[in-house]
């Protein structure tokens, strides 16, 4: 809607959360390759 989120900073459990989704990436339990034609 285009409102401004509190200070417009990342919090803390935003941080936790970005950081958890990288550090699947790494997991290939939680990963699949992707194949290209």
């Amino acid at each position: 809607d285009g409102v401004p989120v509190a200070d417009r900073k990342v919090g803390a459990i935003t941080r936790r959360l970005m950081a958890i989704y990288w550090q699947k990436h790494g997991d290939p339990a939680w990963c699949s390759p992707v194949h290209y034609p």
